[in-house]
């Protein structure tokens, strides 16, 4: 008989088992340190990319505002007897606090209310405006001149339709200023709107309305508006002179950046908070104090402009972002030069560009270290005429 002999499996011995368990860790800890880097790496590219937008939307409310600082703004002065002027159009030149006048589009609107007037009857009290849409001219139609907006528009309103052309008897067609929201009524029910003549005298009267669109005028046969307020000098306004006189919604902008505890946001302060407020109520006075007057002291937001009642003449003060360690408005003139900042009133008309410096620090989670993004943007100031007449201003 054969006899086999069977090898029992061999067991592992302690110093392998040790070995193989050190390898097994020093794998798995790579693997846990691999996906904590990867992890970390993903919350610092979140947060970089949170304060670059962050940073970039400051910019760019701050840029779109600045764009249309001096817009529809006369520079002359008021024909009713104010005693001052619009003009200059930056009225508080502070490091951490800005305010100009222009006409910005409302918060309901994407365009500014400005509009070229084609004619003013002869009472004084109507104004033709020239379509801001169309690329036509006005077509005789029926007695009276309709701009037949419906077949050339610059802007997309998509398909037009009959009921969309601006005509008497359709004042709130979308292709009429009044019907984009460019212009809107405040507290007391009224359209302001803000007349320039072509020497840059101005006047403020009210657009009368007819139910929810302005009401209607036939000024030399063109569609037009009605106005109160007393009649305006046809003299004055040029009603022979077709696009010189201007119809405007003058609103008045105002930043702020302060302290989460109020009051203006100092060097050595972080975490501030940039707010904005946008006024289009009642001129009243250029030289009040709550208009305010060129070179006013640093405008907060525990105070409310005049003519600013939200919301039919103005926002309430609103929060751009929060969280910024630093803010500075920066202020040159023509040649380049930095104004020291306050500015005062004799200067402000110089001001030709306005600087934004931003920096926001951001802590990065389950670390001790922050994260910090810089950024700077000018912009540059037409605050004369428009005509290139710095004098003028």
């Amino acid at each position: 008989m054969t006899t086999r002999l069977v090898q029992s499996p061999r067991a592992f011995t302690l110093l392998e088992l040790v070995i193989g368990s050190a390898v097994s860790l020093a794998i798995a800890g790579v693997a846990v340190g691999m996906l904590l880097t990867a992890q970390s790496v993903q919350r610092e590219t979140q947060l970089k990319n949170a304060v670059t937008r962050d940073s970039m939307y400051v910019i760019d409310m701050v840029g779109g505002d600045i764009g249309y600082a001096g817009v529809g703004v006369p520079y002359g002065s008021d024909v009713d007897g104010f005693a001052g002027r619009l003009r200059p159009i930056v009225r508080i030149a502070h490091p951490k606090t800005f305010a100009f006048i222009g006409d910005l589009p409302l918060p309901n609107a994407d365009e500014n209310g400005l509009v070229v007037a084609a004619a003013l009857d002869g009472a004084g009290t109507g104004f033709a405006v020239v379509s801001d849409v169309s690329l036509c001219a006005p077509a005789a139609s029926a007695g009276a001149y309709d701009c037949d907006s419906t077949a050339n528009s610059l802007t997309a309103l998509g398909p037009l339709a009959g009921t969309d052309e601006c005509s008497a008897s359709r004042m709130g067609a979308r292709s009429c200023p009044w019907g984009l929201g460019k212009w809107q009524r405040d507290i007391d029910d009224r359209l302001l709107v803000t007349i320039g003549s072509p020497d840059g005298r101005f006047a403020q009267r009210s657009v009368r309305y007819s139910g929810t669109a302005p009401e209607a005028a036939l000024v030399d046969g063109m569609v037009g508006v009605r106005l109160d307020g007393g009649p305006v000098s046809a003299s004055t306004f040029s009603r022979t002179r077709v696009g010189a006189t201007t119809l405007a919604t003058v609103d008045r902008v105002f930043y702020s950046l302060e302290r989460l505890t109020g009051g203006v946001c100092d060097g050595t302060s972080l975490n501030c908070v940039l707010l904005r407020r946008q006024c289009w109520g009642e001129i009243f006075d250029p030289n009040a104090a709550g208009y305010p007057p060129a070179g006013a002291p640093a405008l907060t937001s525990a105070q409310s402009p005049a003519g600013c009642a939200s919301p039919g003449e103005g926002t309430r003060w609103e929060t751009v972002t929060t969280s910024i360690d630093q803010l500075t408005f920066r202020y040159f003139d023509a040649a380049g030069t930095e104004l020291a900042a306050p500015v005062p009133a004799a200067q402000l008309p110089n001001i030709a560009a306005v600087e934004v410096d931003i920096m926001i620090t951001r802590p990065i989670p389950v670390t001790t270290r922050t994260l910090t993004h810089r950024m700077t943007r000018r912009w540059f100031l037409d605050a004369g005429d428009g005509l290139g007449a710095l004098g003028r201003r």
